[in-house]
């Protein structure tokens, strides 16, 4: 590797930055022409990963340690067998925050710093980052009620604090006729969404619809927990758009927006219709037209009424 670069006279850190591996920094003086060579010193770290002080069986490894230290960081990626998690991994000697970048279900997604190493010259083999979060379950329901439907790339999303660092997911089931969840989580307080994917009606619109709906907020996990529920709000609502109090002509072809939920929308000799779900609330009503075809005297952003409660 070679480089060439003018800077005014100063200290500088020279960092290189290898994907799935991390970056190393070394600090070099510049007070006039300079031909470096510099070398990276670099060690190696290996250990293993457990869940609460147990090996991890799950055949789902596709996890990352991640060490983070004040001037360089590394990445030592996860290895499975079916009897435990091992890891190792290419770093530069220093201090460092050991977090677990998880795959969503046996390890959260992002979570808190597990421990604090010193990797010295010679390399640090060994290790062991003990991954603590709580297994919680329960159902989702509609409206107060079981859903029966089929619930395909449906998943539950449990959001930490701002600078918490603590995002987990859990994988939605529906085997038995009513959704269920099950996710480890770390300890702390979350904010809860569901994904319904398919769910709900014009959640297959190329705009997306209501696919999406935050149900709690400041929910505090400190322990395992079962028999939770989560509910989904959702509106039906179906209508049509007029333009003057007459169908509206077509072509058209843009985007109806209530509140934060979109549709894609087109007219034909019928006029303009629409179906879907929205969350409870109030909202505003508006109609984009910017895609072609579209009557040139309509392009723009419509407002189609005062915010309408659903």
């Amino acid at each position: 590797m070679s480089f060439s670069v003018y800077r005014p006279p100063g200290t500088y850190e020279a960092g290189l930055w290898l994907p799935n591996v991390g970056t190393f920094v070394q600090q070099f003086d510049v007070s006039g022409p300079l031909e470096l060579a510099l070398d990276l010193v670099t060690t190696t770290v290996s250990g293993t990963v457990t869940l609460n002080g147990a090996p991890i069986t799950s055949p789902d490894c596709s996890s990352t340690v991640v060490f983070a230290g004040s001037i360089s960081s590394g990445f030592a990626p996860i290895h499975c067998d079916g009897t435990g998690w091992t890891f190792s991994g290419v770093i530069q000697p220093g201090d460092y925050d050991v977090r677990i970048q998880g795959a969503g279900l046996t390890i959260p997604v992002q979570g808190p710093v597990l421990a604090h190493v010193s990797i010295p010259p010679a390399g640090l083999t060994g290790l062991q980052v003990d991954a603590n979060p709580v297994t919680i379950s329960g159902t989702i329901t509609l409206n107060g009620a079981p859903i029966a439907q089929g619930c395909k790339d449906a998943i539950i999303m449990f959001d930490g604090r701002p600078g918490e660092n603590r995002i987990a997911f859990g994988a939605v089931d529906c085997t038995g006729g009513t959704w269920t969840f099950k996710a480890n989580v770390y300890p702390g307080t979350y904010a809860v969404s569901v994904n319904t994917a398919r769910l709900l009606p014009g959640s297959d619109n190329p705009e997306g619809g209501l696919q999406g709906e935050q149900v709690a907020t400041g929910v505090d996990f400190r322990g395992p927990a079962v028999g939770l529920n989560f509910d989904v709000k959702a509106i039906f609502i179906s209508g049509s758009i007029t333009e003057n109090g007459l169908p509206f002509p077509s072509p058209c072809k843009g985007t109806l927006q209530i509140g934060d939920v979109r549709f894609a929308v087109t007219c034909d000799a019928g006029g303009l219709r629409f179906s879907g779900a929205v969350p409870p609330g109030r909202a505003p009503v508006t109609l984009d037209l910017r895609e072609w075809p579209v009557r040139s005297s309509l392009i723009g952003s419509f407002t189609l009424a005062p915010p309408i409660d659903f």
